[in-house]
C-alpha cells in the first residue's frame, strides 16, 4: 500500500520506483498492457544508452503538455512503474495518449482486440525513424538475394565488431 505521496507505507512489501530504475521489482502481474509496456521500455530508447528510467519519461511528458490545472505533472513516475508492474490495470485514456505519444506509437497499440498493431510492424517503423537505416534499406531495395545477403552479411559482421568493441570499452572502465 501506498502513502498519499507515492512512496511505500511503512511496512508495505511494495517497492517503489528509484529515479534510475527501467524494471518493475518485487512480483509482477502480466498483463498485455504490461508486456507492451516492457517491450516500449526495452526497446524504444536512443541509440547507445539503456532503457528511460520513469522519471525521465514523467519529465519528458510533463516538459511537453505541461502541468495540469491543479499543477500537478499529468502522470508520476510511481503510476507509470505501478502499470508496468501490474498494480494498475485501468490507465484512463489521456494517460495512454501520454504513454503513447512519448514512445511514438499509436494508443491503439495497448489495447490488445481494438486494433492488432503488431509488436514485429512498431519495432520496424521506430527503425525506419532513423534516417540512415531509412536511406540504407531504400538503396538495398531492388538488389538480387545474392547482394542482399551480402549487406546483410555485411551488417551482422559490424553489429559484432561494434559489439566486441563496446564490450572491451565497457570493461576498461
Amino acid at each position: 500500500m501506498s502513502t498519499s505521496g507515492g512512496t511505500p507505507a511503512k511496512g508495505s512489501t511494495e517497492v517503489a520506483p528509484n529515479e534510475r530504475s527501467t524494471k518493475p521489482k518485487g512480483e509482477k502481474k502480466v498483463t498485455f498492457l504490461t508486456q507492451r509496456l516492457d517491450h516500449l521500455f526495452e526497446t524504444v530508447h536512443p541509440k547507445g544508452r539503456g532503457p528511460f528510467s520513469y522519471q525521465e519519461v514523467a519529465d519528458a511528458i510533463l516538459e511537453v503538455v505541461g502541468a495540469d490545472p491543479d499543477g500537478k505533472a499529468p502522470i508520476s513516475p510511481s503510476y507509470i512503474w505501478q502499470l508496468r508492474s501490474g498494480m494498475k490495470e485501468n490507465p484512463t485514456r489521456r494517460h495512454i495518449a501520454l504513454l503513447a505519444a512519448f514512445f511514438d506509437v499509436s494508443p491503439l497499440y495497448f489495447f490488445e482486440d481494438t486494433h492488432q498493431l503488431g509488436v514485429e510492424q512498431i519495432e520496424l517503423d521506430r527503425i525506419l525513424q532513423d534516417p540512415k537505416v531509412h536511406a540504407l534499406s531504400r538503396a538495398a531495395a531492388g538488389l538480387s538475394d545474392a547482394s542482399l545477403d551480402a549487406v546483410l552479411t555485411l551488417v551482422q559482421s559490424l553489429h559484432g565488431i561494434e559489439s566486441g568493441a563496446h564490450q572491451k570499452t565497457s570493461a576498461a572502465d
